[in-house]
């Protein structure tokens, strides 16, 4: 297994919370070693994005600006290494008072803090008050840095309740119904590992060991070795792909992977999750104790936290340690689609990227776009917002869009070239990814094609 050319990803600088968000990919918190990453891994870590082919890319946590300082060393050492910052995001915790706020957004405005992913969902809510929040944003917008506010939808959610203090999941239950929490899923793209497990097996069906393993036959290659949001963290770590607990040397990064270094990655690389499963049972006697799982992921952490726990493995590739310190036990209920929360009939779901689909959602993912890109969704939502509705397309979008009509179907390669070479392939994903989030155009599989048809 190799890791090649980076697409787009980010750079964590620290893993330490004052929060611990029932949602949290990375199992953040403030039980975390307060360690935030060096000027030296930073460059490092930017070097080996450049060399791979990425010279963009976002910086999250964590929690970045509880040390504003040190992030805005990180952001002239992203500078010296030619590599921009999209955006860094922030979950407002930090927030005091405004004038505070703006000095510390406005002292590294000069250094490439040009846009603030702004946190806001019922998760954060949990822990920072929504005043916090609106105090950044106002903040920001004083400092003269852009505004991304992820997820904008929630606004008027959290806007409900009293802003001066933080708000249970239970009160949001309470006011919008006992489904809520599970209705989330159908508004914001979260992926099922970390603590999102614990929050969400109890109201997702979860499947019977035998069926993941005899659903899941092929190996996990495509999931590890996916860059389309990679991030290397303030150890000098690579995550692969999604799978938060997982981590590869930087310096091995472009080349192949010995199997005695990263015995469980190759495992799964050329095995899949039987393979781990079998490597488990075979070499340590695990023997699974959850009474069901949301999909193979589930498993692989299950999986991955036993050879932590028995100090069976002493592979690096299990890490960061402290990733594995706190987890519960969870039970679950029916089976259910990770993309829009409708329920599946046993034998009908689909397997993608490590969530439970049903044929449509199976189908959207399918499509050129990233549905999990909160830059695309944001672009596409906020663009209409600002022009009061309905929304007056770019000319290349446009023109996108009538070629998709006229053909009633067309791939990605042939687009291209009926473009006149004016985009590239990841020009073209940005601005499918527009369409496809103001419902204009879908991707669709026909045989062994993808097409992209009209919505």
């Amino acid at each position: 297994m190799k890791i090649g050319r980076l697409a787009s990803g980010g750079i964590i600088t620290n893993y330490f919370c004052t929060s611990a968000c029932r949602h949290c990919l990375y199992n953040c918190g403030p039980h975390w070693e307060k360690r935030y990453i060096s000027v030296e891994v930073a460059e490092k870590n930017f070097r080996a994005v450049k060399a791979l082919g990425c010279s963009a890319v976002h910086i999250g946590g964590g929690e970045p600006m509880l040390r504003p300082e040190e992030l805005g060393a990180v952001l002239d050492a992203a500078r010296r290494s030619g590599v921009s910052i999209d955006y860094v995001e922030t979950n407002s915790s930090w927030f005091k008072d405004p004038e505070s706020a703006e000095a510390a957004l406005s002292g590294l405005r000069p250094k490439g803090l040009y846009t603030l992913l702004v946190s806001i969902s019922p998760f954060h809510n949990e822990h920072i008050p929504f005043a916090r929040t609106q105090g950044v944003m106002d903040a920001a917008r004083r400092a003269g840095v852009r505004i991304f506010p992820w997820v904008a939808e929630f606004i008027p959610d959290l806007s409900a309740f009293d802003a001066s203090r933080s708000h249970a999941l239970s009160e949001f239950e309470e006011r919008h119904g006992k489904d809520y929490v599970r209705r989330i899923l159908d508004r914001y793209w979260i992926h099922m590992g970390g603590r999102a497990l614990e929050t969400f097996r109890p109201l997702l069906r979860t499947k019977t060991l035998e069926h993941i393993l005899r659903e899941n036959t092929t190996n996990c290659g495509r999931e590890l070795t996916d860059t389309s949001h990679f991030h290397l963290d303030l150890f000098g770590g690579y995550i692969p792909g999604l799978c938060s607990g997982l981590t590869i040397k930087g310096d091995d990064l472009g080349n192949g992977l010995s199997p005695d270094k990263y015995p469980i990655l190759n495992i799964l690389g050329a095995e899949g999750i039987r393979g781990l499963f079998d490597f488990a049972v075979r070499e340590y006697g695990f023997q699974p104790q959850q009474a069901g799982y949301i999909n193979k992921c589930d498993l692989c952490t299950e999986i991955r936290f036993f050879l932590v726990k028995e100090g069976c493995v002493r592979s690096k590739e299990l890490g960061p340690e402290e990733f594995y310190l706190r987890r519960s036990k969870w039970e679950g209920i029916e089976m259910k689609c990770d993309g829009c929360g409708t329920g599946i009939n046993p034998g009908d779901e689909k397997e993608h990227c490590g969530r439970t689909l049903c044929e449509d959602c199976y189908m959207d993912s399918l499509s050129p776009t990233r549905v999990c890109d909160p830059w695309a969704v944001y672009s596409a939502t906020n663009f209409e917002k600002q022009i009061g509705g309905s929304a007056t397309l770019t000319p290349i979008q446009s023109e996108i869009l009538a070629i998709v009509r006229e053909t009633g179907g067309i791939e990605r390669s042939e687009l291209l070239q009926k473009l006149g070479g004016r985009l590239d392939l990841k020009q073209l994903e940005r601005e499918f990814a527009v369409l496809r989030h103001l419902e204009k155009v879908r991707g669709e599989k026909a045989g062994d094609r993808i097409l992209i048809k009209p919505w």
